[in-house]
């Protein structure tokens, strides 16, 4: 690929570039080609799996929190931090080198502590 000078360099610089003109935005559960954002709501390591190394400059994940949402379905603690570790592994593997993740994190209160999931 040849690199326009005008071209961003980085994820913020790709960001602010990309709002300045139009996108082609796509959704689908396995990769596609020829996009600028892609939007894909399915099983993760499916969908990561069907992707090439270094393709993304960013991922952005909402992972379940494992802790009793009505719309996850729990799991033992150590078998969802096996999975999560799978998918972090994965979500790298994606990146293009210097690409960022994004990886929202949740908390939940008792009466003696605060613990933070992920």
């Amino acid at each position: 690929m040849v690199r326009s000078l005008d071209m961003p360099t980085s994820a913020m610089e790709t960001l602010a570039w990309s709002a300045s003109r139009d996108l082609k935005v796509v959704t689908g559960k396995r990769y596609l080609d020829d996009f600028d954002v892609l939007v894909s709501n399915t099983d993760t390591l499916a969908f990561l799996g069907s992707v090439p190394d270094e393709s993304f400059q960013l991922v952005v994940t909402s992972p379940p929190y494992n802790i009793g949402k009505p719309y996850e379905q729990r799991q033992e603690f150590k078998d969802y931090l096996e999975w999560q570790e799978l998918v972090i592994k994965e979500c790298v593997r994606v990146l293009k080198q210097g690409g960022s993740l994004c990886w929202e994190v949740g908390n939940y209160q008792t009466k003696s502590r605060t613990q933070t999931t992920q």
